[in-house]
């Protein structure tokens, strides 16, 4: 369900790479009769079938389901200096054998719950405002908002929770300052401010915020990279801390202090941009801003090889993320360390049948290998269906 994160953020980075300055135009690229608005929707239906809806290795349960969703995307050139992106998207799965699941786990995690997981649910939506002030300069403002109804692995961050159904809802705002170095480099601040609530009592709330910091050079007309740098907290609410043995705090409010770094090459193969290559490397450092109990080190991978001509448009992803724990301990293997590998590996193809329809399959296999008992699944998902465009 994660497929609505994933489809905003490549609108997102679609609209940003087409930000076309206005002082670049000519004058003649002002015609009387090229609308500042342009307007795009999607509509899709399908089949599809997971064999793990719950994330565990435990309590294994597929299902067939239907799968649905709906994208609207508005955008105003920015042919006077400012452009404004608009993106909505709504992904919904029912599930024809949910049911009630008892999700007994081992270890210090929830036991005999039972769930009544039917659906899941994600529904994504985003503005934002650029307005070049100089032909070097550019300033924006960002709004978001994300609500999720699903089945959500939170085990990385907490204490005595694996895999949960959740709903909540998370609002962000970022603003941005953009400064073009020549023809081909630029510098970005960033800086967020995100709201988490929930509805479980079992999940607690937070806050984060934190600046960013993004150097970009294009290498040539076909090559690109990124360097970026994030550091922002995360307050909970009323989440405590733990010493290093894993035993609650009294009166203490837990806090993380994160820094992340990523390093991003993205390279088109050919001069009209139907093979494009995305490789992006990441570290983050956790500090729970106490014992150091939930403070680990997560390396990261991604890779993406995406093809795109007239009719057809295939993309072949895969991603992993490797956790590693300063305090917490395996349950398999007495005084290791915790660790964690994260394998996502995803392919997705359409083929337009006519102008407004396309067919799409989409597969995605994902995979957690840990020293902790609790930490360890497979999941299978596939799905297809049409996608209407108008």
């Amino acid at each position: 369900m994660g497929n609505a994160i994933v489809r905003g953020a490549a609108v997102f980075l679609m609209l940003s790479a087409a930000n076309v300055r206005a002082e670049n135009l000519e004058p003649g690229d002002l015609l009387e009769d090229l609308p500042f608005w342009q307007q795009f929707y999607s509509l899709r239906a399908g089949l599809g079938y997971s064999d793990n809806i719950l994330f565990s290795d435990i309590n294994k349960k597929s299902t067939t389901m239907l799968v649905s969703g709906f994208d609207a995307t508005i955008v105003r050139l920015p042919l006077d200096g400012t452009q404004v992106n608009v993106f909505a998207s709504v992904d919904d799965r029912r599930y024809f054998d949910g049911g009630r699941i008892t999700n007994s786990l081992a270890g210090p995690v929830i036991t005999n719950r039972i769930d009544d997981v039917r659906g899941e649910r994600t529904i994504l939506a985003f503005a934002q405002v650029k307005h070049d002030l100089s032909p070097n300069w550019q300033v924006g403002l960002g709004e978001r908002y994300f609500y999720q109804d699903q089945v959500i692995d939170l085990s990385a961050t907490e204490a005595d929770l694996s895999t949960l159904p959740v709903q909540g809802q998370q609002f962000q705002t970022s603003g941005e300052v953009l400064r073009h170095l020549g023809k081909n480099k630029h510098v970005r601040l960033e800086i967020d401010w995100q709201r988490e609530i929930f509805e479980q009592p079992e999940v607690d709330d937070y806050s984060e915020y934190g600046p960013q910091l993004e150097f970009g050079i294009d290498l040539k007309k076909s090559s690109a990279v990124k360097l970026s740098y994030q550091i922002y907290r995360r307050d909970y609410d009323t989440r405590r801390e733990y010493a290093t043995d894993g035993t609650p705090l009294a009166d203490t409010k837990l806090s993380y202090l994160i820094h992340t770094a990523e390093l991003e090459w993205q390279y088109y193969f050919d001069a009209a941009r139907q093979w494009r290559l995305v490789a992006r490397g990441g570290f983050v450092r956790n500090d729970d801003g106490a014992s150091g109990y939930f403070s680990y080190n997560r390396y990261s991978a991604l890779l993406q090889l995406r093809y795109r001509d007239k009719n057809w448009e295939a993309e072949l992803r895969g991603r992993f993320s490797w956790y590693q724990y300063d305090h917490q301990l395996s349950d398999e293997n007495p005084g290791e360390r915790r660790e964690r590998l994260m394998s996502e590996v995803g392919l997705r193809a359409s083929r337009r049948l006519r102008k407004s329809f396309k067919l799409f399959a989409d597969y995605m296999f994902e995979q957690s290998d840990a020293n902790l008992s609790y930490d360890n699944y497979t999941v299978n998902t596939v799905s297809t269906g049409i996608d209407w465009e108008f």
